[in-house]
């Protein structure tokens, strides 16, 4: 069985030339370096971006701010038309029965006035006479409601 070298069993762990190391440490530092850069170019990006997208936006937000006003409206008009329809159905049901009353009406007065038309024919009427002129005949009257004889 074979044991990893360790710093108390005397051997010795082979070492990595320096240029290797700094080679190592140089090129993580650039890699670093060359991230920075696309993330600032990123974020230079992404803000000249949302400038030239904020009237687009400011836009966007008045149409959806429109649309719901809109649709706020839409079902108010919903509502107060359905009250209407049915105001105007309720009135259809008064009318229709309006309209049977006024034709039982009509019947009985057509025949009132078919039997008031044959009345001085069956039944003999009085005359009237009418007499116009004359004074007016004076009263005098006390009804002691006030007290007074």
């Amino acid at each position: 069985m074979m044991r990893a070298a360790s710093m108390t069993d005397g051997r010795r762990i082979p070492r990595l030339p320096t240029h290797i190391g700094i080679l190592f440490g140089v090129s993580t530092a650039a890699y670093a370096v060359a991230v920075a850069g696309v993330a600032a170019s990123q974020a230079r990006d992404e803000a000249a971006s949302a400038v030239a997208q904020a009237p687009t936006l400011s836009a966007l937000h008045n149409i959806i701010a429109t649309n719901d006003a809109l649709a706020g409206r839409l079902g108010r008009s919903v509502s107060d038309y359905s009250a209407l329809a049915q105001a105007y159905a309720d009135a259809g049901g008064r009318l229709a029965d309006l309209e049977a009353a006024l034709t039982t009406l009509s019947g009985a007065v057509v025949e009132i006035n078919g039997v008031s038309q044959a009345l001085p024919a069956t039944i003999p009427l009085p005359a009237v006479s009418r007499a116009v002129g004359g004074a007016v005949p004076a009263t005098h009257s006390t009804t002691g409601a006030s007290g007074v004889p």
